[in-house]
């Protein structure tokens, strides 16, 4: 019993020792500091988007062609400078310069849409285009802002204190290099009147076809023809001039710069640690939201008009918004 008093008033004593020898600093003397952070984690991306089918003229029997994103992974790198203002050297500002990359996906849902077009003659006609399996683009985008920043930090420990800051982005510019995938039906349906060589060609807007119309559809061909070749059929007809064709896969990469500038904002938390002199480590939490404006939005191309088009998803939003959080790692330096 004794010995386990012992032990007991012992372990007291130490804890009372090792307090005694902890000093609760704000940090380096210094006023001025610099710093390099890393940081990784997720983001999100929210669009402000027409659907796709809203591009085209007298639109019939549309469905589909919503824009969603879905984001991967997001890294950055910023280096920064500040000064400590106040009396006790732990209220300070600072600014900076900062690389965002980030991964995702956009896509668009199984879309339809009629519309009406002009072939190799000049012939109005009523154009099909679909995709079953929808538009998916693989993106990877970069930007650059300009932090501008307050800072607070508090000691917790001999050589250990805390960092908050917080503050805006000037956002400069935004960079996004896609790849698409999707295939493309292109069909059609003529509505013709008169006979021999007086002929006049009308765009039939009925949501369904007149019983005299031409239609140049894989399900037409196949209703009249079980065992025909329909795609060989499509590509005689392509060959010839008319605006038709199955499962086009063609041009679908390319580069979007977006460089309208806008605020956004920057939040973060550290622990800093002593690794020498004036020299410290950090690592902890960052929030970050971004926003760009697309100067191309205004109007923007149908996603396709004829095989081998292409117009990317990134090319429809008004705004794109993006929120950045995760994990940081840096290094300060402080001085004079």
């Amino acid at each position: 019993m004794k010995f386990i008093f012992l032990l007991i008033s012992l372990f007291f004593i130490n804890i009372s020792i090792l307090r005694s020898q902890i000093r609760y600093e704000d940090g380096p003397p210094a006023r001025f500091f610099a710093e390099g952070d890393f940081k990784t984690g997720q983001y999100s991306e929210k669009f402000n988007s027409a659907s796709l089918t809203s591009a085209y003229s007298g639109v019939i029997n549309p469905y589909g062609g919503n824009i969603s994103f879905k984001g991967n992974q997001a890294m950055a790198f910023n280096a920064e400078g500040g000064y400590y203002f106040n009396h006790n050297r732990n209220i300070g500002i600072g600014a900076g310069i900062f690389y965002s990359s980030q991964k995702g996906t956009a896509s668009a849902d199984s879309f339809h849409v009629e519309y009406m077009n002009f072939d190799y003659k000049g012939h109005v006609f009523r154009q099909l285009l679909s995709s079953e399996g929808g538009v998916n683009e693989s993106v990877k985008s970069s930007n650059i802002s300009i932090p501008l920043f307050l800072r607070y930090k508090k000691g917790i420990m001999t050589d250990m204190f805390i960092s908050i800051d917080g503050g805006i982005l000037f956002n400069m510019m935004m960079q996004n290099k896609y790849n698409g995938s999707a295939a493309f039906d292109y069909e059609a349906i003529y509505k013709i009147e008169g006979s021999g060589t007086n002929l006049t060609y009308l765009y039939d807007n009925s949501p369904y076809p007149g019983e005299t119309d031409w239609l140049v559809t894989k399900a037409q061909f196949l209703k009249n023809n079980p065992n025909g070749d329909f795609q060989a059929y499509f590509n005689s007809l392509q060959k010839t001039g008319f605006n038709v064709g199955l499962g086009d896969t063609s041009g679908k990469s390319g580069k979007i710069k977006f460089t309208h500038k806008s605020i956004g904002f920057t939040l973060q938390a550290a622990l800093n640690y002593k690794l020498r002199d004036n020299i410290y480590g950090k690592a902890g939490f960052y929030l970050q939201e971004q926003a760009f404006s697309n100067p191309s939005s205004g109007s923007p191309a149908p996603i396709t008009g004829q095989p081998g088009d292409y117009n990317s998803l990134l090319n429809y939003p008004k705004t794109i918004e993006i929120w950045n959080y995760g994990f940081l790692f840096g290094i300060n330096f402080y001085f004079y």
